[in-house]
């Protein structure tokens, strides 16, 4: 049988004598002024205790090395009355008592000290307070904030007078830990440790080009230097804060695993400096969790980022520029993450936290490249919800989600810059080089042309928190969660009709689709004239040479090849309703696999685009390009 690592079950092995013992003599000295009557003894003129057990334990969290705890126990208690009627009577009862501690947790539970002994009323808890039955804290979101201001209150008060910047070692040096700077990965994807107690510790010699090992001290964090130039100086706060945390939250933890025998402890996590959404998990996935929310709120303290933020803000409101509103919130996020040192991804999303929901459509990556900084009405789309996509994902909607699928369906809305965006002048041009791109005029009012996505996440299976080898809790980069989009028309600011309606291309489209002739070189001669192309120029606009332009018109190809004529629908710009009437006089019919529906999606969303732009996305997804050599 699988032995219980509780907390309780190290006060039942070595405190409860000491407990039991207090409650005897508690009940001795006090059961005159205890409710000790039975039904058959009216005045209690002796008690003892015959036997107590353990019921429950509630510890309580705190961030130095004592641990406060309940016992909560069950006492059989023989009662006596005096000579009645020259009888003497006797009696038992059983009675709750709660036991409030006292113990040392530097290096083992020892030092017991009984606070206080009173009736248990079984009242409720206060959950947000205690910690689990593993000594893990119970923390809540709606509750980050205060534990990250009880840390500061702890050790670095002035940062909740007045906004400034935390010195992240001398906050270390506060809490009596050492910091090593040491590569703990040859390819540079641990980004810390932080060790409990005394431990081997291997790092990887940038020198030798080899590992090697480090005798450490317990409180030693290991954060490795090259988070200062693979990614900024706020990764290296972040990273060496989240050790802290560690410390502080989850030593007593660490403590019980080793009172219970296990000797050496560790899991395997990402330093993240954005908190994902509470799922189940187990401890260590926990003890991540907390890590990972509480140091972008220690670094950024709620009412001293507020300060802040509004200063910043409303200073580059006045002398920023007033026709990009977009551009002047970036600029506030540059200023915002330098002022508090850490990332501009984290200042980011502390001011969406307190209220900014502007910040939503400013310094996003998708698919590995940036998209342009947007704007949106006030209240437009909540924290959880973006105008942004990637490509994968907007695949996958479309397989599974009827809604969307119906709305790209309409041919109505193209793919681009990572949005699905109207297909309007208004909202959508070419450039000097003729790539397409989203107008300045729909950068700014994102909310009037693109649809809205809900984001969550979830986490990563592929991702192994391990059971505790080593006294060391220590992070890597292998991401912990996978963001996960989902499409609604009842998300839509503007009813999906209204922005439907403002576009007439799908009329002009099916009138030219049902005009074709009925032979695929008829349709290609017919469309070439409609836009006005020769056969070089389609050639060089489908990537192919101006023969196999002619073979198609004449009807000279045996065989149409699906990337083929998906580069002459390119080539030629063509409205989804006409390209599928195309692929369909080609005998082509775009089934259900993976690649089909991704060219699929090329021709519903991105038929305004280069055929180097089209290859470009098949190359990202893994897939071989249309024609040509890229």
């Amino acid at each position: 049988m699988a032995k219980i690592r509780t907390f309780a079950s190290i006060v039942r092995k070595i405190l409860f004598d000491e407990i039991e013992k207090a409650v005897s003599e508690y009940v001795e000295e006090n059961f005159t002024k205890l409710e000790l009557q039975s039904w058959r003894i009216k005045r209690v003129d002796e008690a003892f205790v015959q036997g107590t057990s353990l019921y429950r334990v509630i510890a309580y969290d705190s961030l130095d090395d004592t641990l406060s705890f309940d016992a909560v126990v069950i006492t059989d208690i023989a009662l006596f009355q005096n000579k009645v009627h020259s009888q003497a009577i006797e009696d038992d009862t059983q009675k709750w008592f709660r036991v409030s501690c006292d113990v040392d947790v530097g290096d083992g539970f020892h030092n017991l000290r009984i606070k206080e002994i009173d009736e248990y009323n079984h009242s409720e808890n206060d959950l947000r307070k205690m910690l689990d039955d593993s000594l893990v804290p119970f923390i809540h979101t709606v509750d980050l904030d205060k534990h990250a201001e009880a840390i500061l209150q702890y050790v670095y008060p002035e940062a909740l007078a007045e906004p400034t910047k935390i010195d992240v070692r001398l906050f270390a040096k506060r809490l009596g830990l050492d910091i090593e700077e040491r590569r703990l990965s040859r390819n540079g994807t641990i980004f810390g440790q932080m060790i409990f107690h005394d431990a081997t510790v291997e790092y990887f010699d940038l020198e030798r080009r080899r590992f090697n090992t480090f005798e450490a001290k317990g409180g030693t964090i290991f954060a490795d230097p090259e988070i200062y130039f693979l990614r900024s100086i706020g990764s290296w706060n972040n990273t060496v804060i989240h050790e802290c945390v560690h410390w502080l939250k989850h030593r007593k933890h660490i403590a019980l695993e080793r009172a219970l025998g296990t000797y050496v402890n560790r899991i395997s996590c990402q330093v993240s400096e954005v908190s994902y959404d509470e799922r189940e998990r187990d401890q260590a996935d926990w003890m991540e969790w907390h890590a990972n929310a509480l140091a972008p709120r220690i670094l950024m303290p709620r009412e001293s980022f507020k300060q802040k933020a509004k200063e910043v803000i409303e200073w580059y409101k006045e002398h920023g520029q007033p026709d990009n509103p977009a551009d002047t919130i970036a600029a506030a996020i540059y200023e915002l993450a330098e002022f508090f040192e850490v990332s501009a991804q984290s200042a980011k999303i502390r001011l969406l936290d307190i209220g900014y929901t502007e910040v939503i459509g400013v310094l996003e990556y998708i698919d590995g490249q940036y998209v342009q900084s947007h704007g949106f009405r006030h209240g437009a789309i909540g924290k959880d919800q973006t105008y942004t996509i990637p490509i994968k994902e907007g695949l996958f909607q479309y397989a599974v989600n009827k809604e969307f699928r119906q709305i790209i369906d309409t041919g109505n809305f193209i793919y681009i810059d990572g949005h699905y965006c109207l297909n309007d002048p208004n909202y959508v041009t070419h450039n000097e080089y003729g790539v397409l791109e989203m107008t300045q005029y729909a950068l700014e009012n994102i909310d009037e042309c693109c649809l809205v996505f809900r984001r969550t996440s979830r986490l990563n299976p592929e991702y192994g928190a391990k059971r505790y080898s080593e006294s060391v809790l220590f992070q890597s980069a292998v991401a912990k969660t996978i963001p996960e989009y989902s499409y609604s028309n009842k998300d839509q600011g503007k009813p999906i009709e209204e922005l439907l309606a403002e576009i007439s291309e799908a009329n002009e489209a099916s009138k030219i689709a049902a005009g074709l002739p009925r032979d695929f070189g008829g349709a290609l001669v017919s469309l070439m004239k409609w836009r006005k192309l020769s056969n070089e120029r389609l050639a060089e606009n489908a990537l192919m040479h101006p023969k196999t332009i002619q073979r198609l018109r004449n009807n000279r190809e045996p065989d149409y090849k699906t990337e083929t004529v998906v580069a002459v629908c390119i080539g030629l710009q063509l409205y989804p309703k006409i390209s599928l009437e195309l692929l369909n006089l080609a005998g082509i019919t775009l089934k259900n696999t993976e690649k089909d529906i991704l060219y699929f999606h090329i021709l519903k969303t991105r038929y305004k685009s280069t055929i180097h732009e089209c290859n470009e996305l098949l190359a990202a997804a893994n897939y071989p390009i249309l024609t040509g050599i890229e």
